[in-house]
């Protein structure tokens, strides 16, 4: 049981009013909460069983596991030591189930950073109270004196957990069986809305589908029982007859409609359909990957190409200015050479008739050379020899 510590009882049905006082509060999933609450919030000390199997006992912040703490896994190991945001940051203890150390040492967001050895009694496996200094504000879960009474609350308190798990199954399979999946509405969208309560739907699926809803859309009562958190849906969709069909108010923009909803039996069908869904939006992701990798490729080979054609043109264009300055140089000082006036004979042969690899521009160079002679007063007497 709590340490009562002069933490009343929750009173009412609105957690988010619930403030240094002690509740219990359950979620659509089957995972609950039973401790201290502060602004609405878990804070200070508390329980959570998640829908795994694995129960948190220890300090809570603003719904943040903060402070001291231990998780036992559904195996029966467990972690016991610090935590902030949520995660075991700090120093801790991780056991196996036989109470056997793992591993200690520090932790950073849930990772075994630097291990060395802690003295078990400062995080033991069967902690009383929590580890660490006590927090005066906070109530830790210790043995009563009176073990009669102890073992009368630790009995009813299983009952209760075991009524809430059984329940939770409920909820989990006629949720699925609607295809429908809710989140609670923030303070901002109930004033946007002008709505004091609802539900928004995160996820759709069928037979929901089918029927006329979308991707947030507020429910506000399912079965004709009013819905203002997403505790009053997952209440109401326990007591639902899954073999007959279910009338849902919702809201949409500023129109409220209603739907009939025709549940699918334990949800099987949606889950096969669901299944092909995910598997084609997954094949098509991979086949949109392959496409952009492979317009990713191309797009650097034309980057390349067009790299090497522009370095290309600019060789032409370098070559064609020198070029154009060599012909300009030899116009501007052909002239101003004087040639002695004896004559002057040249004899130019261009021969192409090798016996092995003749060649193709023997004659060709022979002739350019001959006219270049010319140019400078040279008699010129060619000869060529052509392939």
């Amino acid at each position: 049981m709590f340490a009562q510590n002069g933490f009343p009882k929750c009173v009412g049905n609105d957690s988010e009013k619930w403030s240094s006082c002690r509740g219990s509060f359950s979620f659509p999933d089957g995972s609950n909460y039973f401790g201290e609450f502060k602004d609405g919030n878990f804070s200070g000390f508390g329980t959570f069983h998640y829908i795994n199997g694995s129960v948190y006992i220890g300090e809570w912040l603003n719904g943040q596991r903060y402070g001291n703490g231990s998780l036992t896994y559904r195996n029966g190991n467990k972690y016991v030591g610090e935590w902030f945001n949520g995660s075991p940051n700090g120093i801790g203890i991780e056991y196996t189930s036989d109470g056997k150390v793992q591993t200690s040492g520090t932790y950073l967001s849930g990772k075994n950073t630097a291990s060395y050895e802690i003295d078990r009694s400062r995080f033991p496996f069967n902690a009383e109270k929590p580890a660490g200094e006590s927090n005066s504000e906070i109530a830790w879960l210790s043995f009563e004196t009176d073990q009669a009474k102890k073992k009368l609350a630790e009995a009813e308190a299983q009952q209760k957990f075991l009524q809430q798990t059984a329940q939770a199954q409920v909820v989990i399979e006629m949720t699925q069986s609607l295809g429908l999946f809710v989140a609670d509405l923030t303070e901002n969208q109930k004033s946007a809305l002008k709505i004091k309560g609802g539900v928004r739907v995160e996820t759709l699926q069928e037979p929901a589908a089918t029927a006329g809803l979308r991707e947030g859309d507020i429910i506000l009562s399912l079965g004709n029982l009013e819905v203002a958190q997403a505790k009053d849906f997952a209440a109401a969709v326990a007591k639902l007859d899954k073999t007959k069909s279910v009338s849902v108010l919702f809201k949409r923009n500023d129109i409220t409609r209603f739907a009939l909803i025709r549940p699918n039996q334990f949800g099987d069908a949606a889950k096969e359909r669901n299944i092909a869904d995910q598997k084609a939006k997954e094949e098509q992701r991979l086949v949109e990957e392959a496409r952009n990798k492979e317009q990713q490729r191309l797009a650097l080979e034309f980057t390349e190409i067009s790299r090497l054609r522009a370095e290309f043109e600019e060789s032409k264009r370098k070559q064609s200015e020198l070029e154009e300055k060599l012909k300009l140089a030899q116009q501007q000082t052909l002239p101003s050479i004087s040639f002695p006036a004896e004559r002057r004979v040249a004899l130019v042969i261009g021969n192409a008739t090798y016996k092995f690899n003749p060649l193709k521009n023997p004659v060709n160079d022979s002739t350019d050379m001959a006219k270049s002679l010319r140019s400078v007063g040279f008699e010129v007497i060619e000869a060529d020899l052509p392939p």
